[in-house]
């Protein structure tokens, strides 16, 4: 099965202009797709690595939310979305709640939970970035400091780490996101292999290996043909660099 590529326009309608910050969000037409295609009315719903919380589009669709963000700022925007939502839109009293702390310390929290969804960092972002690169981040954000993976961030934030800790902190992740789910409970990732030293790195394959280790049974794959980025259009005047335009989307359950 595909997903479709929607431009996201959709975020304006649900968040507030300060999300910006955030520079890898989860795009709303997938998010709504996948709420309506694994969960129901009154479901409990978990994003362990919320950002600005726009899991929390669910709550539109009557489902309950918890989010867990690491970083202060993003975790502040999310308690703003939330009450952005629940201010203009009818969401039938579901419960929307956003934990600023770290999932690695956190997870399992004392609530029930049907289904997990989650975008992790795709690759490593802090320890890439060319000189142009950062000339261009600084065009856009005015100082990297105000940027997702740069400058002032949390160190602990996983998008700042090298690709080989991510891996290992994602395996340990996925095993509290285990404990977390009720038996038959469902995860849910979305996921892009990445071009790193100038070789393509599966994501997707350390994913679905990560999600059997930590006891999930995979239940479908999915794809999702998604844009070229500004980032990417301007490595695509190196020789052999060929953007990756498609995502992974995994439906693991717990047995």
């Amino acid at each position: 099965m595909e997903f479709p590529y929607k431009t996201d326009k959709l975020w304006k309608q649900y968040l507030l202009p300060e999300s910006k910050i955030h520079g890898a969000r989860f795009s709303i037409p997938l998010l709504i797709d996948l709420i309506n295609t694994y969960t129901r009315e009154g479901d409990f719903i978990l994003d362990p690595m919320a950002g600005i919380g726009s899991i929390f589009v669910a709550l539109t669709l009557k489902r309950n939310v918890y989010g867990i963000e690491l970083e202060k700022r993003f975790a502040d925007i999310a308690r703003l979305n939330i009450q952005h939502i629940e201010k203009h839109y009818d969401t039938n009293r579901a419960i929307g709640i956003i934990i600023q702390a770290d999932t690695r310390r956190v997870l399992p929290l004392p609530v029930h939970i049907d289904c997990i969804i989650t975008s992790p960092p795709y690759g490593s972002s802090k320890h890439q970035l060319s000189k142009h690169d950062q000339e261009v981040l600084e065009a856009i954000f005015g100082s990297l400091g105000e940027s997702y993976t740069v400058g002032k961030a949390n160190p602990a934030q996983l998008g700042n780490m090298s690709y080989q800790m991510q891996r290992w902190e994602m395996d340990k992740i996925y095993r509290k996101c285990y404990e977390q789910l009720k038996p038959k409970g469902l995860l849910i990732t979305v996921t892009k292999d990445q071009i790193i030293d100038g070789k393509r790195v599966e994501i997707g394959k350390g994913t679905i290996k990560a999600c059997l280790d930590a006891g999930f049974i995979l239940k479908e794959k999915h794809t999702r043909l998604c844009h070229v980025t500004g980032m990417q259009r301007l490595h695509m005047k190196e020789e052999g660099y060929k953007p990756i335009t498609k995502e992974d989307v995994f439906c693991f359950h717990k047995v």
